[in-house]
């Protein structure tokens, strides 16, 4: 396998981690109010659909600015 090959996988991989967190935080805000726990709403909403742990969904929502991330890498797949 060639370093570009393996490169096309490795930014496919981010890309579609990038493209679950974001689904996860748009379905966080449409479900969170201001007396929401977020356990909750993962076990109710979250979990159900994407069968990830709730230290897994913690790590999503860390992710720093996925849709500007996921952009980026777009990019340097089309510049591949």
């Amino acid at each position: 396998m060639d370093d570009i090959h393996k490169q096309k996988l490795q930014l496919g991989r981010k890309l579609a981690y990038l493209k679950r967190c974001i689904r996860v935080n748009e379905l966080l805000t449409l479900h969170e109010t201001e007396c929401s726990v977020r356990v909750r709403i993962f076990n109710r909403y979250i979990k159900p659909d994407f069968k990830i742990s709730y230290a897994q969904f913690n790590n999503m929502m860390n992710e720093h600015n996925p849709a500007k991330q996921l952009a980026e890498i777009e990019a340097q797949i089309n510049n591949l």
